[in-house]
């Protein structure tokens, strides 16, 4: 079996990433009418840091997210080992949307470091193609310790069973195209 984050090595040791492998879970939606199976997917900002915001040790390798250098994060690699249980209690909680109105934030208290621990989801209907299997992606697009100020979000705090049952209903359109005149 393969696995889904390729070998991260920090402080001369391999990391373990294994509570990070995807997972499945259901979705009791009343406002679809069917259970909605949901399928849970992570990415390397859940254990690393923006390259420059924490020191990079000299001769450690750079973690890359598509264009940008990521530097593993200790504290992070640390909380993610409970974010599959968070994300397993999501459809009791709630969730808001980010300012910038394409993920889902979800907060909770934590002791070490003390204060906001903040999710950022995105939370989409599966491609057709997956559709026979899992009917939403959750992608955990970043979880991190609150350090500076708290991000801005927008509207109010909706059930994130809701939230996914919209996401199921959603048909996105392709853009229109521009018309030239």
């Amino acid at each position: 079996m393969s696995k889904y984050f390729g070998p991260v090595w920090a402080g001369g040791q391999q990391v373990d990433l294994s509570h990070l492998e995807p997972f499945t879970i259901i979705i009791q939606s009343e406002k679809v009418g069917k259970p909605l199976r949901a399928a849970i997917t992570f990415t390397n900002h859940c254990f690393s840091a923006k390259y420059g915001e924490i020191p990079h040790p000299a001769g450690e390798a750079v973690l890359w997210d598509g264009s940008k250098m990521r530097t593993f994060c200790s504290t992070r690699y640390r909380l993610s080992h409970g974010l599959p249980a968070v994300i397993r209690s999501l459809p009791e909680q709630r969730v808001i949307l980010a300012a910038h109105e394409t993920t889902w934030i979800h907060t909770i208290t934590i002791e070490n470091p003390s204060g906001p621990y903040h999710l950022f989801l995105t939370i989409k209907r599966s491609p057709k193609e997956k559709r026979t299997w899992q009917d939403i992606d959750v992608i955990v697009e970043s979880a991190y310790p609150e350090t500076r100020n708290a991000p801005t979000t927008t509207g109010s705090w909706r059930p994130f069973v809701l939230v996914c049952g919209d996401a199921y209903l959603s048909n996105p359109q392709k853009p229109k195209k521009k018309r030239r005149g």
